[in-house]
């Protein structure tokens, strides 16, 4: 009888010394990767509350972020403004997987209670040199609809499971390995759409750059395939170099910015101007001014549906470009020819 009760607790012991391996210890973690108690929405605020979100605030290592909108009911990722940059629209694809990420956000194991231990998972919070984000979201009457604190993301273990995240809410102890991991732009400025023009550099049909106290440089061709020459060329003289002529003709080839604001909030003096002419109708006039060392742009297009395109996107800002960007489109004759040996 003695014999079978020990083999009794023994069945009964193996099974608890397994739980007591698997399960956290107070205030801890395990260094599993799949624990029981996950499953929950970690901002269960959104849910069926998408169409009145208005707000969402990201406050990270550089500082906040905060993306405004303006309601469109069944539209969750349309209508969002960047509100550091002065309104500047910011595209459904950049927000959407994010929202995507945070209205799916749920816990799939819980990890440390320990303020001490956030640290290691980046759950510490901005501004305690951390890298965590603090997402806090806002609907249109200024209600919270919920935040969360992001760390660090995690390669999941598994056949078939995803990149996961650490995650905590506000105000809670707990943190938590959560899924769908949520991927937030680098730089801030990358939740906006960079290009400022992108016109095909094959038909570039005119190119004309002035600056104050020169005469225009005129740069032209007949026909796609050529390449543009200077109309008016002084005798004596040549192009300094062999690829001055593809410069000035890709220069609006996936142009750039490094900045935005609203044109009137444009300071800093006048630095020339560009007027170019396509083989397909689009006629667009670019306003150059150099504020604090940087160059600014301004742009006007009209014609074909391209520069409707373009006036629309760009009516009313002004684009800090890269600067070697703007050393072509701010070349002057002296600059760019020599004379003939």
């Amino acid at each position: 009888m003695r014999m079978k009760t020990l083999q009794v607790l023994a069945v009964i012991s193996v099974p608890a010394v397994v739980l007591a391996v698997l399960l956290p210890a107070p205030g801890g973690s395990t260094g599993t990767t799949e624990q029981s108690g996950g499953g929950g929405l970690l901002l269960p605020g959104l849910k069926g509350h998408t169409d009145t979100l208005a707000q969402i605030a990201i406050t990270g290592p550089d500082g906040t972020v905060t993306l405004s909108r303006t309601p469109v009911a069944g539209k969750p990722a349309d209508g969002w403004t960047f509100r550091n940059k002065g309104g500047y629209p910011v595209p459904a694809a950049k927000i959407r997987p994010v929202l995507d990420g945070l209205m799916a956000l749920h816990s799939v194991s819980p990890r440390t209670d320990r303020p001490a231990s956030y640290g290691r998972l980046d759950l510490g919070g901005p501004g305690k040199g951390s890298a965590s984000h603090l997402v806090a979201l806002v609907d249109a009457k200024g209600g919270p609809l919920g935040s969360i604190v992001l760390g660090k993301a995690k390669a999941a273990s598994g056949v078939g499971n995803g990149e996961r995240i650490y995650a905590r809410v506000p105000g809670s102890a707990r943190s938590w390995l959560a899924a769908p991991a949520i991927t937030l732009p680098k730089d801030t400025i990358d939740w906006i759409d960079r290009t400022v023009v992108d016109i095909d550099a094959n038909k570039v049909r005119e190119v004309v750059l002035t600056q104050p106290g020169n005469p225009p440089l005129d740069f032209v061709r007949d026909k796609s395939g050529d390449k543009l020459a200077v109309r008016e060329m002084p005798a004596g003289r040549k192009l300094s170099s062999d690829t001055t002529s593809s410069d000035v003709q890709a220069a609006f080839s996936g142009l750039d910015l490094d900045d935005v604001k609203p044109d009137a909030q444009l300071g800093g003096g006048a630095a020339g101007s560009v007027h170019l002419v396509t083989f397909n109708g689009v006629v667009a006039d670019f306003t150059l001014r150099k504020d604090n060392g940087q160059t600014w742009i301004t742009v006007s297009a009209t014609g074909a549906k391209e520069a409707q395109d373009i006036a629309a996107r760009t009516k009313g800002w002004a684009y800090q470009i890269p600067e070697d960007r703007a050393d072509t489109l701010l070349a002057t004759m002296s600059s760019l020819t020599e004379p003939v040996k």
